[in-house]
């Protein structure tokens, strides 16, 4: 049938400069998306947003922005609605023209320098471009996979639901090649998916009863292209059942583990596999490998160790090797001759590979240790560093004596255990220097009593008085008042406000009183004179007790307080912002201590007791340098006997306060000028006080005391406040 076809080519000459800027203006009322494409020259991206637009119309847009020629067929028609919430690019718009496309029954096959635009249904017939392995392609295309393991025709009927509506695949059998024609798009997840099913494998499953071994060979042969030679000697029947089918390298392994079983092996020569009973392998025909090589069947391996004893892996691994396998040891290069099948040869190599460590001994003995007490880090050390000092003895050496080898210990932490390689002689001699260090360490339990006592002692004495103009018969204040006078130190001040005021007068108080007065609304007690003396003591015991249950010579430390943040320096940026570091440090009550229990049931200990409290002062700006410390600590060393109280430091501080409030000159009289004056004084004593008691802890007293502890804590929690 003859088609008829309207051209749309869009070129950038002068030609078509006129008829494209008439178009675009026709269209600036259609739509306003087009409209903003329009106006950019050359635009990156692109805003789509079209509400049921003519095709060619939208054509026209990707032709505009992609510089791209298109040949549309008269029958494209038709109105799409394309929305997106982003700008896209001109590769994107263009893949989104594809699609549009696609979704109206259309395809985009590309011809020389012209793309046509035709219906899906004409594409598959012969307007469809043949692509290359390496060619994508886009619209509607043609695509040739050759398959090199799977049929052609299962491949079709594979990949034949995943075919689009318009597309068609055949198999072309005598190259063994599918034929593909659809969008290119969808070739491409296609050829994907038959990559992934185009492997090697054989035909079927292995399903072989009772075959004869030299027909098995045979098989072997013709699958993996190998070349066998065997004489008479092979022989027997073998039966060999796979699940599943298998590649040409899983084969020729399931084909060598078939030898070993009947007593054979495989041995490479050039091109040929000679397959020999196992007892003459081990003789002369196994191929002797390098360090690099694995190779196949029965192989000789030359293993040279570095810190490996070649006679002590020898005596490791022999129970490893297979029945026909043989191990020597060559002392001279320290190196071990190693012939079995390769399998179990490479897994052997890795085992001497993770043996073969520095620190090991030439010849020696590993042995494991496992300590029930002892840190095993600790042991370690203290084990290295004693044998790191001792000189190796001869040979024959008195029992109890320097060890004869060198002797190397290594702890492992997570089981808490003591690798240790040595002769057995010196590992006899190591392991009861152990059990001597395995010993569980006593515990001791520490109580501290930190005492503050504070004496106070304050004496107040002063004379106050005052003058009014008398008041009227009716107690208030005489409107002729011309003027009042008298003293204030603080007491008569707060007496005058009523007559309740005199009973929140303290200490002992004398005055004369004289009815009362008003002012406004108000009624004051009228007080001529006032004697007030007032001596107080107090003491106050601030009492604290924190106590540690450790062990014997191991750091402890117990902390009750708060972490508060001291500034430690300042910065500023260029934009003037201030940076400040912090340090934290735990304030409160501190106690650190390490016990160590001694012959005759006494505990020296390593103490420091610190009390420290935030003080305020007025000397400087807290919120710049941070705030004042009030610290108060003792650090010593003592031995005291099991449960003997100790105290381990005192600290006297007297402070003393005197103020004296008085009316100037007046004040100053001897004798009369106690009459305008008032005087207090302040002493106050604070006396610190630690007292330790440890106490050796035993099976039965740690029950005790933790029953004596509970019973504390119950009656704190009955008390009521």
């Amino acid at each position: 049938m003859k088609l008829k076809f309207r051209f749309f080519i869009y070129h950038l000459s002068k030609v078509f400069a006129f008829s494209l800027l008439t178009i675009c203006c026709l269209l600036l009322t259609a739509s306003p998306a087009f409209s903003e494409v329009a106006r950019q020259k050359t635009p990156k991206t692109v805003k789509m947003d079209f509400k049921d637009v003519e095709l060619p119309v939208f054509i026209r847009l990707v032709s505009e922005v992609t510089g791209k020629n298109f040949l549309i067929d008269e029958k494209l028609t038709g109105k799409v609605t394309i929305i997106s919430p982003k700008e896209v690019s001109v590769d994107e718009l263009y893949q989104l023209l594809i699609s549009v496309l696609q979704f109206k029954g259309f395809t985009a096959v590309p011809s020389g320098n012209l793309i046509q635009i035709i219906p899906l249904s004409d594409a598959k017939q012969g307007w469809t471009e043949v692509l290359t392995e390496e060619e994508k392609g886009e619209g509607f295309v043609t695509r040739l996979i050759p398959l090199n393991y799977l049929s052609a025709n299962d491949g079709v009927k594979v990949a034949s639901p995943f075919i689009s509506r318009n597309g068609i695949i055949n198999a072309y059998t005598p190259t063994n090649t599918i034929i593909l024609t659809d969008t290119a798009r969808n070739i491409e997840k296609l050829v994907s998916l038959l990559s992934s099913l185009d492997k090697e494998s054989l035909p079927g499953k292995i399903d072989f009863k009772d075959i004869e071994l030299p027909i098995f060979i045979r098989f072997v042969s013709n699958i993996t292209g190998k070349n066998f030679v065997f004489d008479e000697r092979v022989a027997g029947k073998v039966t060999v059942i796979s699940p599943k089918e298998i590649t040409q390298e899983e084969l020729y392994e399931l084909f060598l583990s078939v030898l070993q079983f009947k007593g054979f092996t495989a041995i490479p020569s050039d091109n040929l596999i000679q397959i020999i009973p196992l007892s003459d392998a081990k003789q002369s025909w196994t191929p002797v490998l390098t360090e690099e090589g694995k190779g196949e069947g029965f192989v000789t391996r030359l293993i040279p160790f570095e810190f490996l004893n070649a006679n002590e892996a020898v005596r490791l691994v022999t129970p490893l090797i297979s029945k026909n396998g043989v191990i020597n040891a060559y002392t001279q290069t320290n190196t071990i001759i190693l012939t079995d099948t390769a399998k179990n040869v490479e897994r052997l190599v890795s085992l001497f590979s993770s043996l073969d460590r520095e620190g090991l001994p030439r010849k020696g003995k590993i042995n494991v240790y496992s300590l029930e007490n002892a840190e095993a880090e600790e042991i370690s050390k203290t084990l290295t560093n004693l044998f790191a000092r001792q000189p190796a003895a001869q040979p024959g050496g008195m029992p109890g004596g320097p060890p004869t080898t060198q002797i190397s210990v290594t702890a492992d932490r997570f089981t808490n255990s003591l690798i240790i390689t040595a002769d057995p002689d010196d590992y006899d001699s190591v392991k009861e220097v152990i059990k001597k260090l395995d010993m569980r360490r006593r515990q001791v339990y520490v109580e501290a009593a930190i005492m503050e006592i504070s004496l106070s002692k304050m004496k107040e004495l002063g004379i106050e008085f005052r003058a009014m103009t008398p008041t009227d018969s009716a107690g208030n204040i005489s409107q002729s008042t011309t003027g009042f006078g008298g003293t204030n130190f603080g007491g008569i001040g707060a007496a005058v406000s009523g007559p309740e005021a005199l009973a929140s007068l303290s200490g002992m108080a004398a005055g004369v009183v004289q009815g009362t007065f008003k002012f406004g609304s108000k009624e004051y007690l009228n007080v001529g004179a006032l004697v007030r003396a007032l001596q107080t003591e107090g003491d106050v015991n601030v009492l604290s007790t924190p106590h540690l249950l450790t062990t014997d010579n191991q750091k402890a430390e117990i902390v009750v307080g708060e972490n508060v943040p001291f500034i430690t320096g300042q910065s500023q940026t260029t934009g003037g912002t201030i940076l400040q570091s912090i340090e934290r440090k735990d304030i409160g009550i501190t106690l650190r201590l390490t016990p160590r229990v001694s012959e005759g049931e006494f505990v020296k200990l390593d103490i420091y007791q610190e009390i420290s409290s935030l003080t305020e002062t007025a000397a400087f700006d807290v919120n710049k340098v941070g705030p004042a410390v009030n610290k108060r600590y003792a650090s010593t060393t003592v031995v005291a006997k099991d449960g003997e109280t100790i105290a381990i430091g005192g600290l006297l501080r007297d402070n003393e306060t005197k103020i004296s409030k008085k009316v100037p000159l007046l004040g100053d009289i001897p004798i009369l000028g106690f009459l305008f004056r008032y005087q207090k004084r302040q002493i106050d004593k604070t006396n610190l006080l630690i007292f330790i008691t440890p106490t050796i802890v035993k099976e039965s007293t740690l029950t005790d005391i933790t029953d004596k502890k509970k019973k504390e804590m119950e009656t704190a929690k009955d008390k009521k406040p």
